[in-house]
């Protein structure tokens, strides 16, 4: 990006065209040149081009697609240590801004709103886009956070009827909310794991309730009934009602609701909600 501030700049463009210029000059933009130059290191590093056309193809096995997934992860984790640093030099830079614009709805939320004091500090973002919209993103995961009311769906289930979350919450002491697609493999692979202890053992006592995301209806029956999913399945594609009301970005995403209808925690990990199930002691 071209990033235009008070300073002096400097721009060579060869061909005559900025899209292939080299441009110099002021704090963010030179920020974004660093990170331009690193993400090219890394993706020659890693040969990334290769590794993520290899990982696409359909040919490709799983052992060796958890060997490329580990070679993402690294990739960037490097990556995001080295977008860190450079926040760390100006957190009240547009960079910066723009950073947490990109990521407000995924970091962690006290992190989000610990950035966020940077720039209500300075005049100079007041009636930002940018700033508002990362307002407003704030004030749509602060609902949702553990101890808020869960808000209520009217979703189609899997049998064609109009099923009602708060009813479900209600007759049950514990409802797992999971947000998915059949077309995701990452939150089919998380089905699986709910599936495995799905009213087993100490989650006798927990309820499932599936809501599929921009999903095609055929193929989310289809995906059902192969894999043999048998809590209770929603689908939310008509009003996108479900990922309004949950703030769904990125699937898959989980929450957990008790029988008051309150959100005990969001977001969360399998290997989170083992631990919580284990001090809880549900049997």
């Amino acid at each position: 990006p071209i990033c235009l501030e008070n300073a002096k700049y400097n721009i060579n463009a060869e061909s005559g065209s900025l899209r292939d210029a080299k441009i110099s000059g002021g704090e963010s933009q030179e920020l974004f040149n660093k990170l331009n130059t690193k993400s090219k290191k890394v993706m020659e590093r890693y040969n990334l081009n290769e590794i993520l056309s290899e990982y696409l193809n359909a040919d490709t096995d799983s052992v060796r697609k958890g060997r490329l997934d580990a070679i993402l992860s690294t990739a960037n984790s490097e990556m995001k240590r080295f977008n860190d640093s450079l926040i760390e030099t100006a957190p009240d830079s547009f960079f910066s801004l723009l950073n947490l614009y990109e990521t407000a709805n995924v970091e962690e939320f006290s992190v989000v709103c610990k950035r966020l004091n940077f720039f209500e500090k300075k005049s100079l973002y007041s009636d930002n886009r940018f700033l508002l919209s990362i307002k407003e993103t704030i004030k749509r995961r602060e609902a949702l956070l553990a101890g808020k009311e869960a808000p209520n769906l009217a979703l189609t289930s899997y049998r064609g009827q109009t099923l009602y979350l708060n009813d479900i919450t209600r007759k049950n002491r514990l409802t797992i909310l999971l947000f998915w697609a059949s077309w995701n493999k990452e939150s089919i692979q998380m089905c699986r794991r709910y599936k495995s202890v799905y009213k087993k053992g100490k989650y006798k006592d927990a309820e499932i309730v599936a809501v599929s995301i921009n999903d095609s209806e055929n193929n989310w029956r289809e995906n059902i009934k192969k894999e043999k999913f048998d809590w209770i399945s929603m689908i939310d594609n008509g009003y996108r009602e479900a990922m309004l009301k949950y703030n769904v970005n990125l699937i898959p995403k989980v929450f957990l609701i008790d029988d008051k209808n309150r959100i005990v925690m969001s977001d969360f990990r399998f290997e989170d909600l083992e631990l919580f199930i284990n001090s809880k002691s549900l049997r």
